[in-house]
């Protein structure tokens, strides 16, 4: 029981001298880079998936986006990553339909 007692006044010591604070700024760093770089991920999973349907010479799916926005509001922003993926796949799609028409 003392080993837990030594280590605690051992972390609390470096703790309250800063020792941890260069940990807590890189952690916080790689949160919001990790959460940044999410929300671009599911961007590109859907506008990659329609350059394949496109590819594949599959028609492109239709997604209920107004549907999602409202559940996004409704659930506090909790279905922002689908929301991103159709954005991703709608843009793609828009975008190959034009290079097509021309």
């Amino acid at each position: 029981m003392s080993f837990l007692h030594e280590l605690h006044d051992y972390v609390k010591k470096n703790y309250e001298a800063g020792e941890y604070d260069e940990a807590q700024t890189a952690y916080q760093d790689w949160a919001k880079e990790k959460q940044s770089s999410k929300v671009q991920d599911d961007y590109q999973m859907g506008y990659e998936a329609a350059q394949s349907d496109y590819d594949q010479g599959k028609q492109f799916k239709h997604f209920p986006a107004g549907l999602t926005k409202l559940v996004n509001k409704l659930s506090q922003d909790r279905a922002h990553e689908i929301s991103e993926y159709i954005r991703g796949y709608q843009e793609a799609a828009g975008q190959l339909k034009k290079e097509a028409e021309n």
